[in-house]
């Protein structure tokens, strides 16, 4: 809660008129937290997998105001979010998950729908978040990033930004990673989601693409002051 408040604050000050209508209005705050490491790179184009309400592309149009955005969402509710809060903008909307196949799937929708996964909640995740709790069951459709988006007639260079509660290697695993510069991925090192695959994987597998890492932030530490979670920005080593 109080992190909240403190985000709140953030926002309101920061004089940003955009910033504080999406809030208002939609009760819609940036991804505020992200800022301070997002504005030190240099990229054109972000593809937002899992943008949910357009949290990050609402902080990409303050941070990086002359690059192309690509948002993917799969809910129905936040995708007519993100058409409400973007129709001024020229920001492509893709209503879908992304993923290492191709098909229609059940999404587990939670209370707070940017906790919502392809995976199963988990007894952590209710633990540590209990507000997140399943909902209800929605019906959407996932693709191959790579099949979506031509990644080689994107301006370079390029951010995928992941956020998809426990489905990032997935989604990894369907992209062309060789055209992106930057990865951003929030990554656990506890099961949040059921057969959720942790930091050690996707580590491992971004490194046999050439990527390592550039930053860690956003640490969320337990009780005992362990870091369960945490938020990563990858760099191609071959870019």
């Amino acid at each position: 809660m109080f992190t909240k408040i403190i985000k709140f604050f953030r926002v309101i000050f920061s004089f940003n008129f955009f910033w504080v209508y999406n809030l208002l209005f939609f009760r819609l705050a940036p991804s505020i937290e992200h800022k301070k490491e997002i504005s030190k790179l240099n990229f054109k184009t972000v593809i937002d997998v899992g943008a949910n309400n357009g949290q990050f592309a609402t902080l990409i149009l303050k941070t990086h105001p002359n690059s192309k955005i690509i948002c993917f969402e799969p809910q129905i509710g936040p995708f007519k979010n993100l058409k409400k809060i973007f129709k001024k903008n020229n920001i492509k909307l893709f209503r879908l998950a992304c993923g290492s196949r191709n098909k229609t799937i059940m999404m587990n929708i939670s209370n707070q729908n940017d906790s919502s996964s392809i995976l199963d909640i988990g007894k952590n995740q209710i633990h540590f978040f209990p507000a997140t709790y399943l909902k209800k069951k929605e019906i959407i459709k996932v693709a191959k990033l790579k099949e979506v988006i031509n990644l080689k007639k994107q301006i370079k260079p390029i951010l995928l930004k992941i956020d998809t509660q426990g489905y990032e290697l997935e989604v990894l695993k369907g992209s062309e990673l060789k055209n992106i510069k930057y990865i951003l991925v929030e990554c656990s090192f506890i099961k949040f989601y059921k057969n959720q695959p942790l930091f050690k994987e996707i580590d491992k597998f971004l490194k046999k693409k050439n990527f390592y890492i550039y930053k860690c932030y956003n640490q969320t530490m337990d009780n005992k002051n362990k870091v369960i979670q945490a938020d990563y920005i990858y760099s191609n080593s071959l870019i």
